[in-house]
């Protein structure tokens, strides 16, 4: 399936992005504010929760692609719950830190090649 291997490519972009211009990352996440990246969050998460479980019986590991879209499914939740004003000062607080954007960028790099490296 091409599906965990295009994700994983739209991972790769967006760390890269975020490795050498974190200011891009902080656009990203600045671009919508209170309930509309709410929900962009909620449903976002619960879309590729899905289309994990859904691809997982095709990839290389269908056992830890399963576990992680349920996993992407359960933050889905937890996000929903939490509401849209934690969610604004968990995100001000991480685009405070542009060090931590950079280190959090890295792991969505390797995140993307793994997902490239499960769906071939």
């Amino acid at each position: 399936m091409i599906i965990l291997p295009v994700l994983g490519v739209a991972g790769l972009r967006y760390g890269i992005a975020g490795l050498f211009r974190p200011q891009k990352m902080i656009d990203l996440l600045e671009f919508k504010d209170g309930p509309t990246r709410h929900r962009l969050a909620v449903i976002g998460r619960l879309v590729v929760g899905s289309v994990f479980i859904l691809v997982s019986p095709y990839s290389r590991f269908p056992v830890v692609i399963h576990t992680l879209g349920l996993l992407t499914l359960a933050i889905a939740v937890a996000i929903g719950f939490a509401g849209s004003q934690r969610l604004d000062r968990i995100i001000a607080w991480w685009v405070e830190r542009p060090s931590w954007i950079r280190v959090s960028s890295g792991f969505v790099i390797l995140f993307g090649l793994f997902l490239i490296y499960a769906g071939v």
